[in-house]
């Protein structure tokens, strides 16, 4: 990753990553897969921290650009001996022995009087590592982990709580799989908590990413939701238990609904719903059709949430622009709101790999 991450670098925008940034990131990339896309987090007001995101495939049957076989035995291709002894990827193949325990498992022992044997990662559409660049080298930091939700069953909260216990679970420094585990390993108010966020959902919405960071907290997790109508994010926010600013929010959402075209809702939950809340706001056409995403810098600015001149690199960064090994892309922009706190904007921006030799 850090010999792609090189070449692309000349046509980083140096306002939204400056160069110790860049220099962070390419020292944490060196042990990373040189085959992963990349997502870039930063800030858009004066703080110049960037941190980076990269997918991981979500089952055993697509680890073919990681491993392959040898005889009797396994070994991955393509990743750095320091990731591969890291306790990120051990976290992450742990968690994917866990899947094939469960997936030859007695269903009835796991689901009530359920008939089908069902792969609990079988809606899953991938993992991801974050990682925080002000933490150091990717061999000394541990990441947070997340699962993107290709199609989750409606209402269906056994999934969530299985993947709960994996994502929060100290798998150890060899990687041992836990097995099944049980559900009972983790708090009882998160386990509740947990449910209540998906019955509280309409129809129209669905869970859509679960994630959590246990180097940090291991009670905690984070949760994004698509398909919330704008009027109704604070309404379902307060029926699940949060305690934030419902106003102060709802004024807020009213004035990105009116220029963006989705706002997905982030926010984490641990023994209660945490404060603080993100909003991602999305387009549905890219920067440079129309005007729409110019309004929106507009606003950012004159809010103080983003500097003109991040305003004006952000709207050149074109979406879907191949760029030697990468294809950029311009994903969101997302507005963090905390009660008596001042609000932050940050953007993330892709450098999704061009190689279908490696695509899913």
């Amino acid at each position: 990753m850090q010999h792609n991450l090189l070449a692309i670098s000349p046509r980083l925008p140096r306002i939204l990553i400056p160069p110790e940034s860049l220099l962070r990131l390419s020292q944490m990339a060196e042990s990373l897969p040189q085959i992963s896309d990349i997502l870039l987090e930063m800030r858009l007001g004066n703080d110049c921290r960037v941190d980076f995101s990269i997918p991981l495939v979500a089952s055993q049957s697509n680890l073919g650009s990681f491993r392959i076989e040898d005889g009797d035995t396994s070994k991955v291709q393509t990743l750095s001996p320091s990731f591969l002894s890291s306790p990120a990827f051990r976290h992450y193949l742990a968690i994917l022995d866990t899947n094939d325990a469960f997936r030859y498992s007695d269903p009835d022992h796991i689901f009530e009087n359920r008939q089908d044997a069902i792969s609990k990662y079988a809606p899953v559409k991938r993992f991801w590592l974050e990682f925080d660049v002000q933490d150091g080298e990717a061999g000394s930091s541990t990441p947070a982990f997340g699962i993107e939700v290709d199609d989750l069953p409606p209402q269906d909260d056994k999934f969530l709580v299985l993947w709960a216990l994996d994502l929060l679970s100290d798998f150890g420094v060899d990687g041992n799989s836990l097995g099944l585990g049980s559900p009972n390993r983790l708090p009882e108010s998160l386990i509740e908590n947990l449910k209540m966020c998906t019955r509280a959902l309409p129809s129209t919405a669905k869970i859509i990413f679960i994630g959590a960071n246990p180097s940090v907290r291991n009670d905690a997790l984070r949760l994004i939701i698509d398909g919330l109508p704008p009027c109704d994010i604070t309404g379902y926010l307060l029926r699940i238990g949060w305690s934030g600013a419902a106003e102060e929010l709802g004024e807020l959402i009213a004035s990105l609904a009116r220029l963006v075209d989705n706002i997905v809702l982030s926010f984490n939950i641990g023994e209660v719903v945490f404060p603080r809340i993100g909003l991602e706001c999305y387009f549905i056409d890219p920067p440079h059709v129309g005007d729409r995403w110019k309004l929106f810098m507009d606003y950012l600015v004159e809010t103080n949430l983003c500097s003109p001149a991040k305003g004006r690199a952000l709207l050149s960064w074109s979406e879907m622009d191949k760029a030697g090994a990468f294809e950029r892309f311009t994903v969101c922009t997302k507005i963090v709101h905390e009660s008596d706190k001042v609000l932050e904007a940050k953007a993330y921006l892709g450098l999704w790999s061009t190689d279908a030799s490696i695509q899913e």
